[in-house]
């Protein structure tokens, strides 16, 4: 998956500027082909806490909002970090009744998305957080065969070598499974490469490449130690991970 750079969005406390906005967060989730609803539902959600901050900040210069748009684990993130009047999401909120009506709404909106969240700075403001997941449409895009065919040719099986991984190629490890599994797999410790490396190095993790010639690791298979005496190992997660170009290939399912 070609992951997007981080976004980020500066833009004047002011109505006139919501629909550059709503442009800037419609066109980062395009590039990660999220589904209509759910960029409905986001930017609902979006355009209610702008207009709130807005609303509060109206009797005010204030200062511009930060609004940054990332994708991480599966997650389309949006922040946004307001510098104005705080914005506070209880029941009684003491507001105008503009703002207690589009906080009606935004309360609506949250429980059509995957993540909301403020966080108080103190001097620095707050920032609100706002996560959609892709879905699967838009990790099958993502991780399309094509793709991994590129990655992992076809017939890339005539020199591959099968041997033990190296800790410092852990974040290889964590790259097959990236493109084998995209986010979905089952433990999250195998996209922290660092952790990786940390549990082969001690010797917890066993783990077995397959490695094509140009050092690209093709298939894994491993296992974890569960006690140390008398020694005993497992696999606690679906231990393998074949890439699609080699599936098939002797010794590869």
């Amino acid at each position: 998956m070609q992951s997007l750079p981080e976004a980020r969005l500066i833009i004047p406390a002011k109505e006139i500027f919501l629909e550059p906005a709503f442009s800037f967060i419609k066109t980062f989730a395009a590039g990660l082909g999220i589904e209509d609803s759910d960029l409905n539902n986001l930017s609902g959600a979006v355009e209610a806490v702008l207009k709130i901050i807005i609303d509060n900040n109206s009797r005010s210069e204030g200062e511009p909002l930060r609004i940054t748009a990332a994708e991480a684990q599966g997650m389309l993130s949006i922040k946004i970090h307001n510098r104005g009047i705080p914005v506070v999401c209880g029941k009684n909120t003491d507001c105008t009744p503009a703002a207690a009506e589009l906080l009606g709404k935004f309360r609506e909106l949250s429980k059509k998305v995957d993540g909301l969240s403020t966080e108080n700075l103190g001097r620095k403001g707050q920032v609100i957080s706002i996560g959609k997941r892709l879905g699967k449409k838009a990790l099958q895009k993502a991780f399309d065969p094509p793709a991994l065919e590129r990655l992992f040719p076809k017939n890339a099986d005539k020199k591959i070598k099968i041997r033990r991984l190296k800790p410092q190629e852990a974040s290889a490890l964590s790259r097959l499974f990236y493109f084998v599994y995209g986010y979905n797999y089952i433990n999250e410790t195998i996209y922290y490469p660092e952790k990786l490396e940390a549990i082969m190095q001690d010797g917890r993790l066993i783990s077995t490449a397959a490695v094509l010639p140009d050092g690209r690791i093709a298939g894994h298979v491993g296992l974890l130690k569960r006690q140390n005496e008398p020694p005993h190992f497992a696999a606690p997660w679906p231990p393998e991970a074949v890439a699609a170009g080699v599936r098939g290939c002797p010794g590869l399912s």
